[in-house]
């Protein structure tokens, strides 16, 4: 019930913005049309970057398992470079997420007619290093 409540109150929240500022809404809406689409292909690019990920060290841990590699520092050598390469992808989809973020928060809040900033604005800068908190030690773990 209090959910209903919540929706029924936010439902007329955006009708009385609507009705005071209509063109703010519409703008914002005509802004957002792209990002459905933009989400779906870093969700697909992440996916892919995870799954190379997985790959690679189950392949390694296979081979060490099976000795194949009959070294084992050899083997962490050889993980480590190969995963070099899912690194750069997570890299580069990590900052395409960050401009699409960037875009979206100068885009919806360039219009503001009182000037506030946004919250979302004032947190980009730390956004980066907050992605993808921790796998820069988990890979050095791993490349040590």
């Amino acid at each position: 019930m209090a959910a209903y409540s919540a929706v029924i109150s936010l439902l007329q929240t955006i009708e009385q913005l609507q009705e005071r500022n209509p063109k703010l809404i519409r703008e914002a809406s005509n802004n957002t049309k792209s990002y459905p689409e933009k989400i779906k292909c870093l969700e697909e690019k992440i996916r892919v970057a995870a799954n190379d990920a997985e790959d690679v060290v189950e392949l390694k841990i296979g081979q060490i398992i099976k000795g194949l590699s009959w070294k084992f520092g050899l083997a962490l050598i050889i993980l480590g470079r190969n995963l070099l390469s899912v690194v750069e992808k997570i890299d580069t989809t990590k900052k395409e997420v960050i401009e699409i973020v960037s875009d979206f928060g100068t885009s919806t809040h360039a219009n503001d007619e009182v000037g506030t900033t946004s919250r979302s604005n004032t947190m980009l800068p730390n956004l980066e290093d907050a992605i993808v908190q921790g796998l820069d030690d988990d890979l050095e773990i791993i490349v040590d």
